[in-house]
């Protein structure tokens, strides 16, 4: 009894402190241009006003021991630079099979250098991780990556609309873009001409950009 007693006094504290919160001090979604026009973006998309999505460009896969490359375009646009994707693909400490796989989208010959992640920060340093030597097989619209180690991973890399399916023993395990609502927002100098066609947020809402 003396437990229920407690626990409804707990509780009664927490909707306490739940309900003294100033909301006011809190930014709305409206009140970010991000989130804004982020929200303004997929809206367009979804609804087919401005439906186009990132292409993977087949010729310019590369690939170099554990990490593959390539470029993306986006179909509402080709004279916008292009994206660089890259995998690095790396083995379980544990027992040395496959299922380690980082990737990286940034744009090629950015205005300003893009923010990227200290290794031994949030991620392991590189040299710490053992590399896993990957083989790569191209089909009819899509690429597969495939580990040389134990555990049956593979990446399926659709090329258009771009989109990554991670997969260990036949089954999708997590995915990227597949809602084809990639939204990379390019630095841009101010005046700059707009885009062709919606090619990322900016282009559904361009207030405070500058």
């Amino acid at each position: 009894m003396a437990a229920l007693a407690s626990r409804a006094a707990l509780l009664a504290l927490l909707l306490g402190l739940a309900q003294s919160v100033d909301k006011s001090k809190f930014r709305t979604c409206e009140q970010g241009s991000f989130c804004r026009r982020y929200r303004k973006f997929i809206g367009q998309v979804e609804s087919g006003q401005g439906a186009g999505f990132h292409k993977v460009v087949a010729s310019s896969l590369v690939k170099s021991d554990n990490s593959i490359q390539a470029k993306l375009l986006h179909i509402n646009d080709f004279n916008v630079k292009p994206l660089l994707l890259e995998f690095s693909f790396y083995l379980s400490d544990v027992d040395g099979s496959c299922g380690i796989v980082r990737t990286f989208i940034t744009e090629e010959e950015p205005l300003h250098p893009r923010f990227k992640l200290t290794p031994g920060d949030v991620i392991r340093k590189e040299e710490e991780l053992k590399p896993d030597q990957v083989n790569m097989r191209d089909g009819p619209g899509v690429t597969d990556i495939i580990s040389t180690a134990k555990g049956d991973c593979k990446v399926l890399l659709r090329h258009s609309p771009f989109q990554v399916d991670f997969m260990v023993g036949g089954q999708v395990v997590q995915k990227i873009n597949s809602r084809h609502l990639l939204n990379f927002e390019r630095y841009r100098a101010k005046g700059s001409a707009k885009h062709a066609g919606l090619v990322d947020a900016t282009d559904a809402d361009d207030g405070n950009l500058f």
